[in-house]
């Protein structure tokens, strides 16, 4: 990041935007992030990633502030049990695909960007019978890859939660607590392995304002349009995201 006014500004922009979605639908924070400020050249894949997670710390937390309750922590549980391991296979292999091939790497974002988008737009909610908890490990050995590379752990838990009889704020906030978990993870592994670096201090620093705005904003004025309308928007917002990250 070279640290002029543009860079900045992209970023906030970007992060208030993806702030605001992810307080009214759950999630799509990380896809947008990761989607607009890689593929605008601001951040490498592996920066944003790491200021996604980071930023996903805050973000989760304060929309689940007076919504924790609605969790399942059930479900929950047995996803994380299986996510977090394999976090840490995510993190290896995007230092290997950054260090010999990031054209694969993009090609590879742009793919779970538009595997979400359509997950985003038709969600196969079921509403008939519960699944059973091994469906929750298996989706959760796959998040925790995604979250890994891309600090992008949502459309296989995203897949599995929307199948349920769940109300939509028990989907919502159960799926922020799993990002929250996992984004804490994450952050503390490349802490510890020294890849959090200054720079990537600061903009998150300054972007965390603007986190809080957003999310705050989206929780309290979600927008009046019907919710078939709104995924249709993020929908539309993570395609173009996709196509960013490739050309």
């Amino acid at each position: 990041m070279t640290g002029d006014y543009y860079d900045y500004g992209v970023v906030l922009l970007v992060v208030g935007v993806a702030s605001y979605i992810q307080a009214v639908v759950g999630f799509a924070f990380g896809m947008i992030v990761m989607g607009g400020i890689s593929g605008l050249g601001v951040l490498s894949i592996a920066e944003t990633a790491i200021m996604v997670a980071l930023l996903a710390i805050p973000n989760t937390a304060l929309a689940l502030r007076k919504s924790h309750a609605n969790v399942r922590w059930k479900e929950a549980a047995v996803s994380l049990s299986f996510s977090l391991p394999f976090l840490a296979v995510g993190l290896y292999l995007l230092g290997l695909l950054s260090a010999t091939n990031i054209t694969t790497l993009r090609m590879l974002l742009a793919l779970v960007i538009i595997v979400s988008a359509t997950l985003v737009l038709r969600p196969p909610r079921s509403g008939a019978v519960a699944s059973p908890l091994s469906a929750y490990a298996v989706t959760g050995v796959l998040s925790g890859l995604m979250g890994g590379m891309f600090a992008i752990a949502a459309p296989p838990v995203v897949f599995q939660f929307y199948r349920q009889p769940f109300p939509l704020p028990v989907v919502r906030d159960s799926l922020l607590a799993l990002f929250m978990v996992g984004a804490t993870l994450r952050t503390t592994l490349v802490t510890i392995n020294g890849d959090l670096g200054p720079d990537l201090l600061t903009v998150s620093a300054i972007a965390l304002p603007v986190v809080v705005l957003f999310t705050d904003l989206g929780r309290r004025y979600p927008p009046k349009v019907s919710e078939q309308v709104m995924r249709r928007f993020v929908f539309a917002l993570l395609v173009l995201s996709a196509v960013i990250v490739v050309v």
